[in-house]
């Protein structure tokens, strides 16, 4: 699919048809969840050898610090915080870091040497990462502009019977020449397993997804990079259904809506979908030839024979040409890309609607033997929204032809009233069957394989759809 740079999207009048908001409660429990992950994907840390001289002429000491590792890394999880700043930046304090630094020593001198080793226990250590948020080919994308990292307090063991002299030397060492080399090691390992680990995260996230195996995705790519405000994480996406063959990033459908802001008292995950998205998918599948259906017996109830007797109630004539009880079927076919647009919440539909109108040509068929009738039909529809595993789907309500013209006729005259009668009770019979073709398997939105997004709810609103969601997470 095509991702093109924001200042293209603006130019050729691309419009954003989702957008997405994270709370700062969300970002709170992604870091409960992901610091752990991170620091588990943590690798040891080696120091290059120390050496350092102490003393002159016969008394001259030389000590090595050799074999040196850092590792062990913890942090307090939950005292660790998030905050949103300015300039797309998120300010993250990790809360007592520790850590360990296990290190071989020995000295030599004219007047003996020894070796031993120690382990260096590095508790109450603070660390300031600034990550900054942006967008890349279409994906959000992080990069941590700065990291700071001051230890607290260091607790020295040594092995055997290290003398106190000995002991002294090294304590001094480490406190006046080793520390700041550990606080750069510690800080540049951990600045890039978080950077790797959270930008692995985001490469996971589904951008472009196959809609319904028909030739059709819905591409949630970024025209421009996330926004950081005080109390939200923003990220607008195209939400635009296209053709994968012949992807139309500006289709002729009306533009979405102005949306309202997030709430800050909704769930941690908020999302707008606007009736651009959905006209969107509406009109990529009438171009890809998809909006079409038959309705043959296999359709309906096995007590109702959808025949030419049957017919004959609604098209009378139909017997008088073709015999009774042939077997026949209706073949429709939208002439047009159908139009919808959502509704708030009213007395018939306390969670709103989605209401829609489709042009369609329409043939009765007598199986084997022709074309009865054709028609050019107007239908109306409309239904109701839900949220399921984040996918947005819809379950029709009602559907029934309101204008009906005969094209094409070998039957004389048509019942205009009689037959949309009978074609309004098949529609109505089958309702469950086109509410499968007219939807699918619903509108996925965008998602991680580490989270889980079922405790969902959705409101219809006029001219977008509000979804929200408490996130799982499942990093292991």
């Amino acid at each position: 699919l095509i991702v093109i740079a924001s200042f293209i999207v603006v130019a050729s009048g691309v419009y954003t048809g989702a957008s997405f908001g994270f709370t700062e409660e969300a970002a709170e429990n992604f870091k409960n969840n992901v610091l752990p992950y991170i620091f588990s994907k943590q690798e040891n840390i080696q120091l290059p050898n120390q050496h350092f001289n102490t003393g002159r002429g016969v008394f001259k000491v030389t000590f090595s610090i050799t074999e040196t590792y850092i590792y062990d890394l913890n942090m307090d999880v939950i005292n660790s915080k998030v905050n949103f700043a300015s300039n797309n930046d998120i300010i993250l304090n990790i809360a007592d870091l520790s850590e360990k630094v296990r290190f071989t020593w020995s000295y030599d001198s004219n007047l003996g040497s020894d070796k031993g080793f120690a382990i260096v226990s590095l508790a109450n250590t603070l660390s300031t990462s600034i990550i900054h948020l942006s967008a890349e080919n279409g994906r959000p994308v992080v990069s941590i502009t700065e990291m700071t990292l001051k230890i607290g307090n260091l607790d020295v063991k040594f092995s055997g019977n290290t003398s106190a002299d000995v002991a002294n030397w090294l304590v001094g060492i480490l406190n006046q020449q080793m520390i700041t080399l550990i606080e750069k090691l510690t800080s540049d390992s951990l600045k890039d397993t978080i950077d790797t680990e959270l930008n692995q995260y985001l490469s996971s996230l589904d951008l472009t997804i196959d809609i319904g195996g028909i030739g059709l995705a819905i591409n949630y790519t970024l025209p421009y990079p996330p926004i950081v405000t005080e109390n939200f994480i923003q990220v607008d996406t195209l939400g635009l259904v296209v053709l994968k063959s012949n992807p139309n990033l500006s289709p002729p459908i009306d533009p979405p809506v102005q949306l309202p802001g997030f709430q800050e008292n909704g769930l941690q995950i908020q999302a707008y979908v606007t009736d651009y998205t959905f006209n969107s998918g509406f009109y990529a599948a009438y171009q890809s030839g998809s909006l079409s259906t038959v309705i043959s017996q296999s359709d309906l109830p096995p007590q109702i024979k959808l025949t030419t007797t049957f017919l004959n109630d609604f098209l009378p004539g139909i017997v008088k040409v073709y015999g009774s009880n042939k077997p026949c079927q209706l073949n429709c076919s939208a002439t047009e890309a159908p139009v919808v647009h959502t509704e708030s919440s009213n007395k018939l539909f306390p969670h709103g609607q989605i209401v829609g109108a489709i042009v369609t040509g329409c043939s009765v068929v007598v199986i084997n033997e022709g074309t009865a009738v054709e028609l050019d039909m107007n239908l109306d529809f409309n239904a109701t929204l839900y949220i399921d595993d984040w996918v947005l789907n819809g379950d029709l309500s009602w559907m029934q032809v309101t204008s009906l013209k005969a094209v094409n006729n070998n039957i004389d005259p048509i019942d205009t009233e009689g037959l949309m009668d009978g074609i309004n009770f098949l529609l109505n019979v089958t309702l469950p069957t086109l509410n499968q073709r007219i939807f699918g398997q619903g509108l996925p939105l965008p998602k991680s394989q580490y989270v889980n997004l079922t405790l969902s709810d959705v409101t219809v609103e006029n001219g977008y759809t509000y979804i929200q969601s408490t996130p799982q997470y499942n990093f292991t």
